[in-house]
């Protein structure tokens, strides 16, 4: 399994540290112990729990476990006087503070939604079609009526005026599409704002 810290990989199968075309060999322990952090990170590790699930509960020494966690900042070019990485917790024990991503599990999500997509290729379209399907049902049911008016020049100025007075009305509340003519030109369907404006020339 490989997890990210940050700009560093760990290959645990190889016990190394990669980054870009840099590669640092770690012991087995350091290697085991920074999972460990890893899988626990923003968390204090206590040295219990290291000595524990990294040397299987056998009797090391404080000395050990330093000399671990010191290979472990120097690989990761970390300052323990000013941690970016691994912080010491005094009296408590460590704590990773970059938060890893488990290269693997990526891996194997991004294989998994490739596979269905080739096993599905159609399966976009299907979603496609249905949206589209769904946009016209909700259009259908919206209560919008169309209206002809028409204003034609041959008309007096009042019969203008009263024709201009209806679009007005039609379409302050809303609800309506007006298509009117003018001077026998046909003016496609206008919502309502702009037919307001035609309204008010």
């Amino acid at each position: 399994m490989n997890i990210t810290l940050n700009d560093w990989t760990l290959i645990q199968d190889e016990n190394k540290l990669q980054r870009g075309n840099q590669l640092i060999a770690l012991q087995p322990l350091c290697v085991k112990a920074l999972a460990l952090l890893a899988e626990n990170a923003g968390q204090v590790v206590s040295r219990e729990a290291l000595i524990s699930q990294v040397w299987n509960g056998r009797i090391v020494s404080e000395d050990a476990i330093n000399n671990c966690i010191r290979k472990i900042r120097k690989a990761l070019d970390d300052d323990p006087k000013s941690p970016q990485q691994l912080e010491t917790i005094p009296k408590k024990g460590y704590r990773l503070l970059s938060k890893p991503v488990d290269l693997t599990e990526e891996k194997q999500s991004t294989t998994t939604k490739t596979s269905f997509l080739r096993k599905h290729p159609y399966a976009w379209v299907a979603s496609l079609m249905f949206l589209g399907s769904s946009l016209i049902t909700l259009a259908s049911s919206l209560p919008i009526s169309m209206e002809v008016i028409e204003i034609r020049s041959d008309m007096s100025e009042a019969e203008k005026q009263a024709q201009y007075q209806k679009i007005v009305q039609r379409t302050e509340n809303g609800g309506h599409m007006i298509k009117f003519e003018i001077a026998g030109t046909n003016r496609e369907t206008k919502p309502k704002n702009e037919t307001a404006n035609q309204a008010s020339l």
